[in-house]
């Protein structure tokens, strides 16, 4: 809108990624003020818009006023035709509410940082979503619960903002702007789609999916994970199966979410494959005869230490689970240090393992040799290791071994659901709570007053 814009303007919906389908997008500028001559000049400074006609799904149109409290909000994303309840209790968010009122609109905006507890406008991201109160319950000593239903992005064009020492919070809404995307926009896509719909080519590189002749028999099928260089050729993705479409500023998020329940499904699946390692290595350990020495049942303690760990961890994000806009989710930093724990120690564990079978996983005679009539008295006299134990069973769990330990499950585990410095960062960006509140701890102890 410019000076001479008429009194309203009608904002018209774009096709973009959201569940709702079709959503408005208004262009915004956000002013923090308490001073009404300030928001008024800085109104019609931006054009004597009075008010905005917002088009929403369905074909309904609002009119929602151009001057707008904001609501700073932490790790909450509000989506257009969404309906949520929203946790209110800092003072400035109090007042935002209380000057919308029920019925009333605000402009609800994610914090960069969610540890930041009085953000300014640089502290907030530049994509919002103006929402209705539907709902304002009184949660007492705990603030305000906000029942709020998302209506339309609003983007800001870069006008700066001011805060005035009683902190209320204003938001200033202004008409249509040009203001260029950055350049890896066209790239913000996520979507699901079936793996075989048309258009779709993937280049997999497949794993050792079947036994040797080598090796000694065996009818239990071998499961194997297969990756792929995916190639789309003009593919048909429907609307309603896009989540994503240039809205680059919330790709990180979205990652973020996806990249937490991806990790937990890692800690669940790498229960029973650590019980795995614990198993062959106690087995092992029986087979070669070293089962009753000292050093041997300390590198079993260890094998227990982190798998009885992982077990631990992954329960704990389970059971201390954090709400994330109103839906329960895997508590982060559990998720995250069970991930961290099972990659950054795995090849201590695969050490472990490989100490206690020896050189027999490189040294040992094939299942041929075995079988072949001139070597196997031999083989079978010389290479048992405990009376109690064959020959061929010691073989066998070298087979296993030599399979569970191959190199490509060791890049699996290093490097899928997120590398090990991943998970690094997510934990201290989660832990910062943590860390203020044993900070304040020790403070009163030492009777430290800021």
């Amino acid at each position: 809108a410019t000076s001479s814009a008429p009194a309203t303007t009608s904002i018209r919906p774009e096709r973009c990624a959201a569940a709702a389908g079709w959503e408005s997008m208004v262009r915004a500028s956000w002013v923090y003020t308490t001073d009404a001559a300030a928001a008024s000049q800085d109104r019609s400074g931006a054009g004597s818009v009075a008010s905005l006609m917002v088009e929403v799904p369905g074909a309904e149109v609002l009119e929602i006023p151009a001057v707008l409290p904001v609501l700073p909000v932490r790790d909450v994303v509000v989506y257009p035709g969404v309906t949520m309840p929203l946790a209110i209790g800092r003072a400035r968010s109090l007042a935002a509410l209380d000057e919308a009122g029920q019925d009333g609109y605000l402009l609800v905006v994610s914090q960069r940082d969610p540890l930041t507890e009085n953000p300014s406008l640089h502290d907030l991201y530049e994509v919002g979503t103006i929402v209705r109160v539907m709902r304002i319950i009184d949660a007492r000593r705990e603030g305000k619960q906000a029942l709020v239903v998302g209506i339309a992005r609003a983007v800001n064009t870069g006008v700066s903002g001011f805060i005035e020492p009683s902190g209320r919070v204003h938001g200033l809404i202004t008409g249509e702007r040009d203001t260029p995307w950055p350049g890896d926009a066209d790239y913000a896509v996520a979507f699901a789609i079936p793996a075989n719909t048309k258009g779709i080519r993937q280049v997999c590189r497949p794993f050792n999916s079947q036994r040797s002749s080598l090796e000694f028999p065996n009818t239990r099928p071998v499961r194997v994970h297969t990756d792929s260089l995916i190639i789309f050729d003009n593919v048909l993705v429907p609307w309603e199966r896009v989540f994503m479409c240039g809205e680059w500023k919330h790709a990180a998020t979205m990652v973020y979410n996806f990249a937490l329940m991806h990790r937990r499904t890692g800690c669940a699946y790498r229960i029973p494959l650590s019980e795995q390692f614990v198993g062959v290595g106690v087995a092992i350990a029986e087979y070669n005869g070293i089962s009753k020495a000292p050093h041997v049942k300390e590198k079993l303690t260890d094998l227990i230490i982190y798998l009885e760990t992982l077990k631990s961890l992954s329960k704990t994000a389970c059971y201390d689970f954090v709400m994330r806009g109103g839906v329960a989710v895997p508590n982060p930093i559990a998720t995250n240090m069970a991930k961290y724990h099972f990659a950054h120690y795995y090849h201590d564990v695969i050490k472990i393992v490989q100490d206690l079978a020896g050189g027999l996983v490189v040294t040992a005679p094939t299942f041929k040799d075995f079988q072949h009539p001139e070597l196997h008295d031999d083989i079978d006299k010389y290479l048992v290791a405990n009376k109690n134990i064959s020959a061929e069973n010691r073989l066998r769990m070298i087979d296993l071994i030599r399979r569970i330990t191959k190199a490509e499950m060791e890049t699996i585990c290093l490097h899928g659901e997120g590398s090990p410095m991943a998970e690094r960062m997510t934990i201290y960006m989660e832990a910062g709570k943590v860390l203020k509140d044993c900070q304040k701890l020790v403070e009163e102890m030492a009777q430290i007053n800021k």
